[in-house]
C-alpha cells in the first residue's frame, strides 16, 4: 500500500515561526484514498509563544475571535504542552508509516510544511519532511486549481457532497482536502462522473 499524509495547521501567526494552535493530519492509502489513521491535537500556543522562537500576531488572533464559537473551542480548548504534542505527533508518524516512504501533502506547502518543520525541529530536533524518506512533498492547492481549470462546476458539485461544518479545524480540513484531492484527480484523469 502506498501511503500519503495530508496535514493542516491552525496557527496564531502567518510567518514560518508562527505559533501553532492545532495539528491535524490523516494518513491515507494513495490508491483508494481510504483514511488509515488520524491525528489531531491542540497546542498551548501561549506557552509556545513565550520565548523568541514563535510568534503570535494580533490580526490573526482578531480573526480567530470572529469565528464560530464551536470552531474556536475545537481548536483552543484543552491544549497540550507544545513539546508533548510534537513528541506525540512524531511517534504517531513513525508508528503509522512503519518507516515506509510516504507522500506529504498540504493545502499550501509554503504555509503548512514550512511551519510544521520549524515547529518539529525546535521541539524534537526532527522535521516532518525528513520522515517521508525522500522528501516527496506535494501541494494540494495546485492540483485543485488545475482541476478547477478543467471543470470548475463539476469540482464544486463533487466538493458540495463533503462540506464540513467544522471549517478551520485542522482535522476536518484534512478530511475535506483529501476528498477534494480525490475529486480533483478524478477530474484530471477523466474518470469523474457528472
Amino acid at each position: 500500500m502506498k501511503l500519503g499524509m495530508m496535514i493542516d495547521l491552525e496557527t496564531v501567526g502567518m510567518g514560518f515561526n508562527a505559533g501553532l494552535a492545532q495539528i491535524g493530519a490523516v494518513i491515507y492509502n494513495e490508491d483508494t484514498f481510504e483514511i488509515v489513521s488520524e491525528f489531531c491535537q491542540n497546542i498551548d500556543y501561549k506557552t509556545l509563544c513565550k520565548g523568541d522562537d514563535f510568534v503570535k500576531e494580533e490580526f490573526v488572533l482578531d480573526w480567530w475571535r470572529k469565528q464560530d464559537k464551536e470552531v474556536i473551542k475545537s481548536v483552543f480548548l484543552n491544549p497540550l504542552p507544545p513539546k508533548q504534542v510534537a513528541e506525540s505527533f512524531l511517534e504517531w508518524v513513525k508508528d503509522k508509516t512503519s518507516g515506509k516512504k510516504f507522500t506529504l501533502m498540504s493545502n499550501h506547502i509554503l504555509f503548512d510544511i514550512v511551519k510544521i518543520d520549524y515547529f518539529m525541529s525546535k521541539m524534537v530536533g526532527e522535521n516532518l519532511s525528513d520522515q517521508t524518506l525522500y522528501n516527496k512533498i506535494e501541494d494540494f492547492a495546485t492540483i485543485r486549481n488545475k482541476a478547477k481549470w478543467l471543470d470548475e462546476e463539476l469540482l464544486e458539485e463533487m466538493e458540495d457532497e463533503f462540506i464540513s461544518e467544522a471549517k478551520h479545524n485542522a482535522l476536518a480540513d484534512c478530511q475535506w482536502q483529501l476528498n477534494s484531492l480525490h475529486a480533483s484527480l478524478s477530474i484530471m484523469a477523466g474518470s469523474a462522473e457528472d
